[in-house]
């Protein structure tokens, strides 16, 4: 029962909390950066039990507007749909008719976080806490990980403080993960006002998704469509309402 307040605490806030915990404030106003984007990350979560194999458990996707307000919808292979919606009076949980608040929303800080330059990259290459970079969902992400904790996050800095990939382990030194929430796809694109709300949550769109895979596999990344892939079969399997 531990392990999993963990993970829901975690998975809930987005991992926010820690990056803030483990970065500095936002950089000098004096520095020129690129402008705040708005884009679209779809995610596989992935879990594993009593030390076992990770085996995909659902798909979120989470549209981010340029003004640091977010949504994330949470596709679960039990056959739930929840919302997360971050606006500028706080964080809340979406389920069908409620709404729940579960924290602050910390909008500004979101906004300042995201954006590209040379100085704000030679500053995360020296950043306290950075394990090491990779590659997530086509860009280079700054892995960061307190020196006690049970959990990674990677970050790019395009998208700033919202994660591309989350770990978390039921103790630091542990090989397998218990969850690992890992973008496979980051679109930049306009979104708009609406798209943040939180009107009732709709079924996964299937056609949708078969594009993405599609797309995925024109762009050489494989790895990403298969999990995709292998979400959509293990929904159906389900036989939910999607």
């Amino acid at each position: 029962m531990k392990l999993k307040v963990i993970a829901t605490i975690s998975l809930l806030l987005g991992g926010v909390l820690f990056v803030r915990s483990i970065t500095s404030s936002p950089d000098s106003p004096g520095q020129a950066y690129m402008k705040s984007e708005s884009f679209v990350v779809h995610y596989i979560v992935s879990s594993s039990q009593n030390g076992g194999p990770l085996i995909p458990t659902g798909y979120y996707k989470r549209v981010v507007r340029h003004t640091g307000e977010w949504k994330e919808t949470r596709y679960s292979f039990d056959g739930r749909i929840s919302s997360l919606v971050s606006t500028q009076d706080g964080l809340y949980l979406v389920n069908e008719d409620s709404r729940q608040l579960v924290g602050e929303s910390n909008i500004q800080f979101m906004k300042d976080s995201m954006g590209w330059s040379e100085a704000r990259e030679k500053d995360w290459d020296n950043r306290p806490g950075l394990v090491r970079t990779e590659e997530v969902a086509g860009l280079k992400a700054y892995v960061t990980k307190n020196e006690q904790s049970t959990i990674e996050v990677s970050n790019s800095l395009r998208t700033g403080a919202i994660p591309l990939k989350t770990v978390i382990r039921a103790n630091p030194g542990d090989l397998t993960p218990i969850s690992v929430i890992e973008a496979i796809d980051v679109e930049f694109k306009e979104v708009s006002e609406g798209e943040v709300q939180a009107p009732p949550n709709l079924p996964m769109q299937f056609d949708l998704l078969q594009d993405k895979i599609k797309a995925l596999k024109n762009a050489g990344r494989h790895r990403q469509a298969e999990m995709l892939e292998q979400t959509i079969q293990k929904v159906k399997a389900n036989k939910t309402n999607y």
